[in-house]
């Protein structure tokens, strides 16, 4: 699922716009009175990043505007999406500004490959024997590879040393993981379902080469099982399919002298039993767990104890900068409390989701010598 069109469709249905436009006039990645009320946190010494997204057709005076606004912001880095031109044509200006870029790539979730596409045996099977190339879940665009497929290994692999060739601060995967079998909380009823278990069209993945490797490695054949959900084996399988790929492209990217980074699921219990995706054992230099309280009808006390549960498991392996989802704070001092609590609870710095949400009311004043 396009990642802007998922929280859009949850902000459309009960909370405030979500402004995610890139205006061609301006060629300014992101509407402009919405950056330039600086400061936001210079009372704060905290390490903040934020999501952003590229345009082709950004000049560099334009950049230079952009990189000056999020440091008006106090914001240090950028993880970028965008083609590789445009991570080329961002990283001259964001050196400029001061500003380090990170590139924001999708890993498992390819509905915009065109290499994939030529390939409709690479794409997931779910437990009713549906692809999500030809079916995919909830939306039309969730169109997810499988992690366990030498070709789809390859090919990512190569993704991975290509992009890492760029003077990027990090490679930034996203979606390195299974499709949603549970989605959050407060977003099911905008699908009009109740997952209240795990039902086999969302639960992936049982191609061929999954249930072939899986019974060369256990001698269990998963359709054989009467409940697979059940099957501890099997989901222990799935995780390390998705990290077996996390450890290929790790590899490339480090070669390159590039750091890997990574947005998970809030805490890596919930990531595995959500998407199956266990970060805590992946070779990362950092991690940004999507800590979205209102996705999950939590309050801004979640958000701490969620950062707390991942520093625990994480054991000081690698930091963790907390995501936080700008839309879901009424003011600054919300923020700020968000803020403080994740940091409170062994945050390195934190993450905003994202560049588009920057605005005057998420302001906080300088502190008055």
């Amino acid at each position: 699922m396009d990642k802007r069109t998922f929280l859009k469709n949850f902000l459309t249905l009960g909370c405030s716009t979500l402004i995610m436009n890139r205006v061609g006039a301006l060629n300014i990645p992101f509407v402009s009175n919405h950056v330039l009320n600086p400061p936001l946190l210079t009372n704060n010494n905290v390490k903040l990043f934020v999501w952003g997204h590229g345009s082709p057709t950004t000049t560099y005076p334009d950049w230079i505007k952009y990189f000056d606004s999020l440091k008006s912001y106090g914001i240090s880095e950028v993880i970028m999406a965008g083609e590789d031109a445009v991570l080329s044509a961002a990283i001259p200006p964001a050196k400029e500004a001061g500003i380090k870029v990170h590139a924001w790539t999708w890993i498992m979730n390819r509905p915009h490959d065109p290499i994939a596409a030529q390939h409709p045996e690479w794409f997931q099977v779910n437990r009713k024997g549906e692809s999500c190339f030809d079916k995919p879940p909830y939306v039309g665009y969730y169109k997810w590879v499988c992690p366990s497929k030498p070709e789809v290994q390859n090919h990512l692999r190569e993704t991975a040393r290509r992009i890492a060739t760029l003077e990027i601060e990090s490679f930034h995967m996203d979606y390195v993981r299974y499709p949603d079998i549970i989605l959050p909380e407060a977003l099911q009823p905008n699908y009009n379902i109740v997952q209240d278990r795990e039902f086999p069209e969302y639960d992936y993945c049982y191609c061929d080469d999954c249930r072939k490797e899986f019974k060369t490695l256990t001698g269990i054949d998963i359709h054989q099982v009467t409940d697979p959900t059940a099957n501890l084996e099997w989901r222990k399988y799935r995780y390390n399919s998705v990290t077996k790929v996390v450890k290929i492209i790790a590899e490339e990217v480090h070669k390159k002298n590039r750091k890997l980074t990574a947005a998970v699921f809030p805490h890596p219990e919930m990531s595995r039993r959500m998407v199956r995706q266990s970060w805590s054992e992946w070779p990362l230099d950092a991690a940004f767990p999507m800590i979205y309280q209102n996705f999950y009808n939590k309050d801004i006390q979640w958000i701490g104890d969620t950062v707390s549960k991942g520093v625990k498991e994480i054991k000081g392996r690698f930091p963790i900068y907390a995501g936080l989802f700008l839309p879901a704070f009424k003011n600054a001092e919300e923020l700020n409390a968000a803020i403080e609590i994740s940091i409170r609870n062994g945050a390195a710095g934190v993450s905003l989701f994202a560049d588009g949400n920057l605005k005057p009311e998420l302001v906080i004043p300088p502190t008055k010598s």
